[in-house]
């Protein structure tokens, strides 16, 4: 706070940041909002940071029931499991090199292009790499997308920093996921629920 270049490009380095995350596009603002709904309503959040197609951040709250977490050893989630349902015409612009058989025998017909994909987004730790490459195939995080109906690969690469935000409320010693104000107050919407069904039907 003494040296006034010190100050100034911290300023700027912080103007910059704010100007990526928010940019048009970056869907900050929704995603942030998402996740807080998952939270105070489930207790656990999964919000994806990565970068959109035509260049900067990306940001998308994931629906909850498509995930499978893990912790490390300090009980931080570095590994996530998504399990999603794409048409075959989204796997067919996503992959269209490494898209099936089965893939593109659908989008060949026009009553088949919605027909449902069910894909398997693994990122973890990569167990073996090389540290002095700086290629996909060895950065810290390995990405891999599998089609599940024929086991192909659809796509393996990597991230330098783990893509996920996994918040979780609270929870006991010992969990994964986490406990939220809702699961708390529970019994008493189911006991309001059936108090509104007893006093509709009168």
């Amino acid at each position: 706070e003494e040296d006034d270049q010190v100050r100034d490009w911290l300023a700027d380095v912080s103007d910059m940041m704010r100007a990526y995350m928010y940019a048009p596009g970056s869907n900050i603002t929704t995603a942030l909002h998402e996740a807080y709904l998952d939270l105070g309503a489930f207790g656990t959040s999964v919000l994806f940071i990565g970068e959109r197609d035509a260049g900067g951040l990306l940001f998308q709250t994931r629906p909850l029931n498509e995930y499978y977490i893990a912790e490390n050893h300090e009980g931080v989630v570095d590994t996530v499991y998504r399990n999603t349902i794409m048409t075959a015409r989204q796997v067919m612009q996503q992959w269209p090199d490494t898209a099936s058989e089965y893939v593109r025998a659908c989008v060949t017909r026009t009553d088949k292009l919605d027909e449902p994909v069910e894909i398997i987004h693994a990122v973890q730790p990569r167990r073996e790499r090389d540290g002095g490459k700086l290629n996909q195939e060895n950065m810290p995080w390995e990405s891999i997308y599998i089609e599940m109906k024929t086991r192909s690969l659809l796509e393996e690469s990597g991230f330098p920093e783990f893509p996920y935000a996994v918040p979780r409320w609270s929870k006991f010693a010992g969990e994964e996921y986490g406990r939220s104000p809702a699961m708390t107050a529970l019994p008493d919407i189911k006991m309001l629920q059936e108090m509104e069904r007893t006093m509709a039907m009168a």
